[in-house]
C-alpha cells in the first residue's frame, strides 16, 4: 500500500489560500482606487494648467501690443527694439499651450490660433513700415498708411481678446464637466468598494464554514475506522477521505498500518512452515559447502600437475643445452615461461608491459612453428606500459589474426600489435594483412561479441570483451573493420595505472 504526502494541500494552506485570495481582491480594488484618484488629480491639474497657459498667453499678447503701440502711436524705437522679444514670448506661450493640451483643439482654440497668426503677420509688417518711416525717413510710407495698418492690428487684437475669452470660457466649462464626471466616478467607486467589502466578508465566512465541514467529515470518518479496528483487526473497511490534506494522509497511513498489522499476524500464524523451510535451506547450504570444499581440493590438486610440467620442461631445456641443442633449449624455456604466465596470472591483474612480454614469448614460439611465412611488429606507446588489465588479452587477439588471417598465407604475412594513449583512454590495436573478412562476417562477429553469455569459456573476442567489461566497469569499446588487405581490431579501455589502483 502506498502512502502519499500532500503537503501542498495542507489545512494551513487552505486557510492561507482563502485569505490570500480575499486580501488580493482588496488590494486590487485599493489599487484601482489609487489609480482613479491619480487620474482625477492629473485631469484636474491638466485643466488648471491649460487655464494658466491661456492667462500667460494673454499677458504676452498684451506686452506685444504695448510694444506695437509705442512704435505706431509714439514712434519710439524702444517699441521696435522690444517687439522681437515680445513676439518670441507669444510663440513660446502658444507652444506651451499646445504641449499641455492632451486633446484636439476646440473650435474656439483653432480660431484663436488662426487670429494670432494673422495678428503676428500684420504686426511684423507694421513694425517694418514704422522702422522705415522713423529710421530712413521713407517718404513712400505715409502716415495715413501707417494709421490704417495700426487700425487693422488693433482690430485683430480686439478679436484675439474675444477669442481668448471664448477659449477660457470653454475650458472652464470643460473643467466643470470633467469635475462632475470625476465626482460621479468617485461615488461609483465608493459604492463598489462597499459591495466588494461585503462580498469579501460573506466569502470569508463561507470559506471557513466549508473548511470546517471538511475537517468535521474527516474526523468522523477516522473515528469510525478506529472503532472498527478495535473490534476486529482482520475486518476493517478502509478509510476513504478525499480532502487532499493531512487528514487524507492520516487516513492512508491508518489504512497502511491496518494492512501491515494484518499481514504480520498472518505471518506469525505461518511461522512453523517458515521454520521448516529455513531448516531445509540450512541443509542445502551444508551440501553446497561440502561441494565447494571438494571443488577447492580438486583445484589444489590441479595446481600440482602444471608445476610438475614446468619443472619437467625446464629440466628438458637444461638437458638440451648440455647436449648442444640451443634452439630446442630456447624453445622449451620460452614455452615454460609462456605456460607459467598463463596459469599464474589467470585470475590476477597484470600491467600492459607484462602482457607485451608474454606476447613476445608467444610470438617466439610461433616463429619456430611457421618459420618465415609471416613477421610480427610490436609497438608500445609511451605512457601505456603501466596500464592495469586482466591477463591473456593480447595473445588471443594475435592468435586469432594468425589462425584466420596470415596463417593461411604462404609468405609475406605480417601482424602489427600497437598500444597508444588517447587522453584518459588506451587503444589496443591488432592488425594483419591476411585474407580479412566480409562485411557480413564482421557484423555477425560484432553481434556475437556483444552477447552476454555467462557460460562461455572459449578464448575468443567475446571472452576478451566480456572480461574487459567486468574489469573496467562496462567502459570498454571494441571496433572491427576491414582494411584494403586484412583486418584491424581496436579495443578502447580506460587508463588505470598502478598509482590509481592504490
Amino acid at each position: 500500500m502506498r502512502m502519499s504526502l500532500r503537503s501542498s494541500n495542507s489545512i494551513l494552506k487552505k486557510y492561507i489560500v482563502g485569505y490570500a485570495v480575499m486580501a488580493t481582491l482588496m488590494c486590487v480594488f485599493l489599487l484601482i482606487g489609487i489609480i482613479t484618484s491619480m487620474y482625477m488629480t492629473r485631469q484636474y491639474t491638466l485643466l488648471t494648467k491649460q487655464l494658466s497657459d491661456i492667462n500667460q498667453l494673454e499677458k504676452t499678447i498684451d506686452t506685444l501690443c504695448m510694444d506695437i503701440e509705442k512704435a505706431a502711436v509714439y514712434f519710439q524705437m524702444e517699441g521696435i527694439d522690444d517687439y522681437p522679444n515680445a513676439k518670441k514670448k507669444v510663440l513660446e506661450s502658444i507652444e506651451l499651450m499646445s504641449e499641455n493640451s492632451n486633446e484636439k483643439y476646440s473650435r474656439s482654440t483653432r480660431d484663436l490660433l488662426a487670429t494670432l497668426d494673422s495678428l503676428l503677420n500684420e504686426s511684423d509688417g507694421l513694425i517694418e513700415d514704422i522702422q522705415k518711416y522713423i529710421v530712413h525717413d521713407d517718404s513712400i510710407v505715409q502716415s495715413t498708411f501707417l494709421n490704417s495698418k495700426y487700425q487693422r492690428v488693433s482690430e485683430l487684437r480686439t478679436f484675439v481678446s474675444n477669442c481668448i475669452q471664448d477659449v477660457y470660457a470653454y475650458n472652464l466649462e470643460e473643467m466643470t464637466l470633467k469635475q462632475a464626471r470625476l465626482e460621479k466616478i468617485q461615488a461609483y467607486l465608493y459604492v463598489m468598494w462597499a459591495i466588494m467589502l461585503l462580498i469579501t466578508i460573506v466569502g470569508a465566512f463561507w470559506y471557513v464554514e466549508r473548511v470546517y465541514k471538511d475537517m468535521y467529515h474527516s474526523i468522523t470518518e477516522l473515528e469510525r475506522g478506529i472503532r472498527e479496528f478495535q473490534k476486529d483487526v482482520y475486518n476493517v473497511n478502509p478509510i476513504i477521505i478525499s480532502s487532499g490534506d493531512e487528514f487524507e494522509q492520516l487516513a492512508e497511513t491508518f489504512n497502511y498500518m491496518t494492512h501491515l498489522i494484518s499481514d504480520q499476524m498472518s505471518m506469525i500464524s505461518e511461522s512453523a512452515l517458515i521454520k521448516e523451510r529455513l531448516a531445509a535451506a540450512e541443509n542445502e547450504n551444508l551440501k553446497m559447502y561440502s561441494e565447494l570444499q571438494k571443488s577447492h581440493l580438486i583445484f589444489l590438486q590441479s595446481r600440482i600437475n602444471p608445476h610438475f610440467l614446468f619443472n619437467t620442461l625446464n629440466m628438458i631445456a637444461s638437458m638440451a643445452m648440455l647436449e648442444g641443442a640451443e634452439k630446442s633449449s630456447e624453445m622449451l624455456t620460452t614455452t615454460a615461461a609462456f605456460l607459467r604466465y598463463n596459469l599464474d596470472n589467470v585470475s590476477k591483474q597484470v600491467t600492459l608491459g607484462q602482457e607485451i612480454h608474454n606476447l613476445e614469448d608467444y610470438l617466439t614460439i610461433q616463429e619456430y612453428r611457421y618459420g618465415e611465412r609471416f613477421t610480427f611488429e610490436c609497438l608500445m606507446g609511451h605512457g601505456t606500459e603501466d596500464l592495469l588489465m586482466p591477463a591473456m588479452i593480447l595473445q588471443p587477439m594475435v592468435e586469432n589474426s594468425i589462425l584466420h588471417g596470415v596463417g593461411m598465407m604462404q609468405s609475406g604475412g605480417k601482424v602489427w600489435i600497437s598500444t597508444s594513449r588517447m587522453g584518459d583512454k588506451v587503444v589496443l590495436c591488432v592488425r594483419d594483412n591476411g585474407v580479412g573478412m566480409t562485411d557480413a562476417q564482421i557484423d555477425a562477429l560484432s553481434e556475437s561479441i556483444h552477447k552476454v553469455d555467462a557460460m562461455n569459456t572459449n578464448i575468443g573476442l567475446r571472452n576478451i570483451y566480456q572480461r574487459l567489461q567486468l574489469f573496467y566497469d562496462n567502459k570498454v569499446e571494441i571496433n572491427l573493420h576491414n582494411l584494403e588487405q586484412g583486418l584491424e581490431i581496436n579495443i578502447f579501455v580506460p587508463y588505470r595505472g598502478k598509482e590509481e589502483n592504490g
